[in-house]
């Protein structure tokens, strides 16, 4: 009923009126939030360095503040409903905004990309995210990088030999030690 009504109210004036929608359904304003499945017509929101505004990003975490406080789960359908921005988009705005980030193959692509064009990590990080770390960008890089580096085969051969040299006259546990000594 609440999705409906809003549809409707949306439709004609081209947003929507919170109160107008909560006298229509009898419930409170944030109830109508949370309960609104509504997403056509939403914005999306993308990080992007060159327009990032804390305007936006504190008027979400505001409302988040006020409407659910200490451990109260946040209802993103509400924020996203408050915001006028897609769902997932609000919930991966509030995890950069907690520091957090979501470490996807295609960002770690990026990251060796803008590396390999010279880029610090600092300016790597900024480019990611307003709140991500020079050193989690390095980090993630050096790891993402050692896993994803092809081993030569003169490495490979260089490697089964050393482990012949020493497999039946170490204990096994004490091979992979000797081949990293040699």
């Amino acid at each position: 009923m609440v999705t409906r009504v809003c549809k409707e109210e949306y439709m004609s004036a081209g947003c929507i009126d919170w109160t107008k929608i909560s006298k229509l359904t009898g419930l409170n304003q944030l109830e109508c939030m949370e309960l609104c499945d509504m997403e056509d017509y939403k914005s999306q929101w993308i990080y992007d360095p060159k327009t990032f505004s804390w305007d936006d990003a504190n008027r979400m975490t505001d409302f988040i503040v006020a409407k659910y406080p200490g451990t109260l789960p946040v209802n993103y359908r509400a924020v996203s409903n408050y915001m006028w921005i897609k769902i997932g988009d609000c919930i991966d705005m509030h995890n950069m905004l907690q520091g957090k980030f979501r470490w996807t193959d295609e960002a770690k692509d990026r990251v060796v990309q803008m590396r390999s064009q010279g880029h610090t990590f600092r300016y790597i990080a900024k480019q990611l995210s307003p709140l991500l770390g020079a050193s989690t960008v390095s980090s993630t890089y050096y790891q993402y990088t050692r896993v994803h580096t092809p081993i030569s085969e003169e490495e490979k051969q260089r490697i089964t030999e050393l482990v012949d040299k020493y497999v039946g006259k170490v204990p096994i546990k004490e091979v992979i030690q000797k081949v990293k000594n040699d």
